[in-house]
Parts: C-alpha cells; sequence; structure tokens
C-alpha cells in the first residue's frame, strides 16, 4: 500500500459497500449481446444477490477484518498523533482560560452584539 494506508483502506471499504450487483448486470449484457460467459456470469450473478440473511456474515467478517486492520495501522502512529494534539489542545486551553478569566461575566453586552446575553450567576 502506498500513500495512507488507513485512507486507502477505508476507501475500499466504502467501495465493498457499494458494489451493487455488477456480475448480474454483466450478466444481462451478455445475455443481450451474445458475448461473454453466461453460465459462470449466472453463477456469480446467483451468488451476489444471496438473502440478505445470508450475506450479513459475509459482510460481518470483512467489517472485522477491516476495523482489526484499520486499528493496527493507526495503532502504530496513534501516539505520535495523540502527543501532537494534546499539545496543541493544551496551548488552546491555556490562552482560553486566559482570555475567560478577564472577562465579567455580569457585564453588560456590548452596544454592538445582537445577542443581548443574561448575567451569569455564580453560586
Amino acid at each position: 500500500m502506498n500513500g495512507r494506508p488507513c485512507s486507502e483502506l477505508r476507501r475500499r471499504w466504502d467501495a465493498f459497500n457499494k458494489l451493487g450487483t455488477p456480475c448480474r448486470d454483466q450478466l444481462v449484457a451478455a445475455v443481450l449481446s451474445g458475448d461473454g460467459d453466461v453460465p459462470t456470469l449466472a453463477a456469480l450473478a446467483a451468488a451476489e444477490t444471496t438473502e440478505l440473511g445470508q450475506r450479513g456474515p459475509v459482510v460481518a467478517a470483512v467489517r472485522r477484518a477491516v476495523l482489526a486492520r484499520l486499528v493496527e495501522l493507526y495503532s502504530k502512529t496513534a501516539a505520535a498523533n495523540y502527543g501532537k494534539v494534546g499539545k496543541e489542545f493544551d496551548t488552546v486551553a491555556a490562552n482560553f482560560a486566559d482570555v475567560a478569566g478577564r472577562c465579567d461575566p455580569r457585564a453588560t453586552p456590548p452596544r454592538w452584539s445582537r445577542h443581548p446575553t443574561k448575567p451569569a450567576e455564580v453560586g
């Protein structure tokens, strides 16, 4: 896999979920045109249109495998990503706390405010 493995795996997962009935469509085209392996396409079309109860375990197995692989891929970078995001969050939180400490929640809203606020209740 090149590029971003998680993104690529998610793209393939989305494509899997949108498969529809390509074999049925190819079978119809083969029957109409006379070109193509009609018996093989008929078997494939029958397989792709099984009852949802029979398709469910297949989808669940693919879903479990995709999830496990995403966890494996992301766990390689998660610590670094969380560390970076944590530092950014701490910086923003410190800035917010500093600004919030300078505000008077009981102050009258400025004249330019379109949405007057109620004074905050303390206690």
